[in-house]
């Protein structure tokens, strides 16, 4: 029997004891009766909802067993909540990263991570022993073994894009850094820093075609300001035993001025 015939059978009961002799006490039993009903429907549907949670609980269940025993790891991902963290490199770069723990695993990466003083930044591999990364002005001061200048002076329109550092034999600090600048008409100006040994000297020859050489006396010593007959330039000096080569499409003069702007 089910709870519709149950119901009906009930109502009938209830009827015919109510048809009495006009001396019997008349009870209206249809409002206790409709408060009963509400309180039977109400006790099914939260019998309802637990079945129906319940039986989402073991599909979730089997899903995820499912997806372990066979290989499928798709529903598991789905399942599992992803994180979020802030994370502050050595390099002084801040990342808001958002994953899963077992995406943080790196035994299972295809390459090599980079070293820690080199995480977050993009950085690529140029032989077995030589790491290079593109850094900002403000990077590069951490990441160099020695202090880069600032510069008082680039040509108009020029400026900073980026820094290359290259790293050497699992160092933490760069000997070597490329400076770069540019413009919206694709003008550039290359400014290379490398730490030499003390006492390193510079000579040049007229040897290439199309490229006069001329020694100088600059403020910071002697130079060579190299000129190509593209009116391009480069000027190559030793100061603070770093080795500076300043080149771009512009006159020695310019090059000249760039490098007594340079401040520490």
């Amino acid at each position: 029997m089910n709870n519709a015939q149950l119901e009906r059978l009930f109502d009938a009961a209830f009827d015919a004891a109510h048809e009495s002799d006009e001396d019997h006490l008349i009870v209206d039993h249809q409002a206790s009766w409709k408060q009963v009903q509400r309180r039977l429907n109400a006790r099914r549907r939260r019998k309802s909802m637990r079945s129906a949670l319940s039986k989402l609980a073991i599909v979730a269940a089997s899903l995820t067993l499912g997806a372990l025993l066979f290989g499928n790891d798709r529903v598991v991902k789905a399942i599992q909540p992803i994180y979020a963290t802030i994370k502050e490199y050595p390099s002084g770069l801040v990342n808001l990263i958002f994953g899963r723990t077992d995406e943080t695993d790196s035994s299972t990466a295809k390459t090599s991570p980079p070293p820690a003083h080199l995480e977050g930044l993009q950085v690529q591999k140029i032989n077995e022993s030589t790491l290079a990364a593109t850094v900002t002005e403000a990077q590069a001061v951490n990441l160099l073994s020695f202090r880069p200048p600032t510069f008082d002076y680039v040509p108009a329109n020029l400026s900073f894009n980026n820094a290359l550092l290259y790293f050497k034999d699992d160092r933490n600090k760069s000997d070597y850094a490329i400076f770069r600048f540019a413009s919206d008409q694709a003008e550039k100006l290359t400014i290379v820093m490398q730490r030499v040994d003390p006492n390193v000297g510079l000579s040049a020859k007229n040897s290439l075609d199309g490229v006069s050489a001329r020694s100088l006396q600059l403020s910071g010593g002697p130079a060579i300001l190299l000129t190509a007959s593209d009116k391009s330039s480069t000027l190559e000096t030793i100061r603070n035993d770093i080795h500076f080569s300043i080149s771009g499409p512009f006159p020695g003069e310019t090059l000249i001025r760039v490098y007594d702007g340079l401040k520490w």
